[in-house]
């Protein structure tokens, strides 16, 4: 095998210098589609790399063997890692180019995050970052993805717009593998909304198109059901060919967890009426037939006035009746009940249902009085079986200082048998509340305000 040296070589590229005449920095940059900032993680240098139409028709290979157009050492590089190229995103479609990122590796290629199936595909997204070497900080390398607009498109404010509203975008408040969600002003009323932007192109390019379509119709439907203080409210929802817009309340205080991590855990007292606007939240959310199935502090929003609002409803259910049951497998690892853990391979008798939430409610209870994990572990099989026990360390509660009516309530919180758990309402009137006489309770509406008397079959498009 050819020996390649470790630098990063990135080769048919032209560097454009400052001192170039316009006429000629704009014949270098006309055919330029994409521009890469890569970052190698073990020493932390940079270098852009642009990527354009007159190599190889704008076919720019990634990888180890000197054959590729950007040359990329290490060891857990493949000799052909990916390849990043233009093209449609279906035969018929007449409209302007996208670019694609293309998996040819054997460690693999992530995508904000996520990695692509083994030789797949993936659309890329201004704002987009491609890692490789995942998982050895030293051998990672990232890719920042810049697309560039010509100066026309540059001067124009990025608008978003339905059939009753216009929003101008002001920034980008975080990316995900199919959505983006922006930050953008009402041009009428001035009121911010966050708008969850959803990439159509990239759902039907992945090979779980089915759960993700499912995930955001589930959300989408769910959403527009709900009018509680202690629910980040969707205000419209509309489409184009290419994309998806859910426009939502803007909750300026960010999630729980970033507060938690800048600030380290909140006092006992303090946390008193936060529980207690969540779990009356649950209430409202129960008796609508909804689980949320994903509670943890990231899907606890923050508003200025430090109230809170659950969001992400990407993985509710919808309970269709009284004694409904899930079977399905979702949430987030650390916050999942044991019930939840089991439906994995082989389902519980009976299924699981809404109890999952205070289970969850009480990992949130846990971190946030704490700022620990209660069920960390070195690995994922360890922290499995410390949720099948309940086995949660003491020793952060009591460093903490937590009244044995609190340690209680997350005991309680905490039992395997749903049938045992408490339940959001008995959990209103345990002890740990009585001594907190500050408390204002959310104006919760009736059940009949709820939007579910007739529960419908969440379909996915055609």
């Amino acid at each position: 095998m050819e020996d390649v040296d470790d630098a990063t070589q990135a080769t048919q590229v032209t560097p454009v210098n400052e001192s170039d005449k316009p006429s000629e920095l704009a014949t270098q940059t006309e055919n330029v589609y994409l521009k890469l900032v890569m970052t190698r993680m073990g020493d932390g240098k940079t270098q852009v790399i642009p990527l354009t139409r007159d190599i190889h028709n704008g076919f720019w290979r990634f990888g180890r063997h000197r054959s590729c157009e950007v040359v990329i050492g290490g060891p857990r590089i493949s000799n052909f890692h990916f390849e990043i190229y233009e093209g449609h995103a279906s035969e018929t479609e007449n409209r302007n180019n996208v670019i694609f990122l293309h998996d040819h590796s054997s460690n693999g290629t992530f995508l904000n995050l996520e990695r692509l199936p083994k030789n797949g595909r993936s659309i890329l997204s201004h704002g987009d970052e491609i890692r490789v070497g995942l998982g050895v900080p030293k051998d990672e390398i990232r890719f920042l993805c810049q697309i560039p607009y010509n100066r026309s498109e540059s001067m124009r404010k990025e608008l978003v717009t339905s059939n009753v509203n216009r929003y101008e975008v002001l920034r980008t408040l975080g990316t995900g593998t199919f959505a983006v969600v922006k930050l953008a002003v009402d041009l009428e009323s001035g009121e911010c909304y966050a708008i969850k932007v959803i990439n159509k192109k990239k759902i039907l390019l992945t090979s779980s198109e089915k759960r993700a379509t499912e995930m955001f119709q589930r959300e989408i439907e769910i959403l527009k059901t709900l009018h509680h203080p202690g629910v980040v409210q969707c205000r419209e929802v509309f489409e184009t060919d290419e994309e998806l817009f859910i426009v939502m309340e803007y909750v300026e205080g960010g999630d729980l967890m970033d507060f938690l991590i800048a600030n380290g855990s909140i006092d006992e007292q303090d946390c008193k009426p936060l529980l207690k606007e969540i779990l009356e939240t649950l209430i409202y959310l129960h008796e609508c037939g909804i689980a949320h199935r994903d509670i943890k502090p990231e899907n606890i929003l923050i508003t200025k006035d430090f109230h809170l609002k659950l969001s992400d409803f990407g993985l509710a259910k919808v309970i269709h009746g009284r004694g409904t049951f899930f079977e399905t497998f979702c949430g987030t690892m650390g916050y999942l009940a044991p019930e939840i853990l089991q439906s994995k391979t082989a389902p519980p008798e009976g299924g699981y249902d809404n109890k999952v939430d205070i289970w969850s409610l009480g990992c949130v209870l846990y971190v946030t009085l704490t700022a620990t994990i209660p069920f960390a572990a070195p690995n994922q099989e360890e922290s499995i079986k410390l949720i099948n026990k309940a086995d949660f360390p003491m020793s952060p509660l009591l460093e903490n200082e937590i009244s044995p009516e609190g340690i209680d309530l997350i005991t309680q919180m905490f039992q395997l048998d749903p049938e045992k758990r408490i339940s959001e309402k008995e959990a209103l009137d345990h002890p740990w509340f009585k001594k907190e006489l500050s408390i204002n309770p959310l104006d919760s509406p009736s059940l009949s305000e709820c939007g579910h008397e007739s529960t419908e079959q969440i379909q996915s498009p055609s």
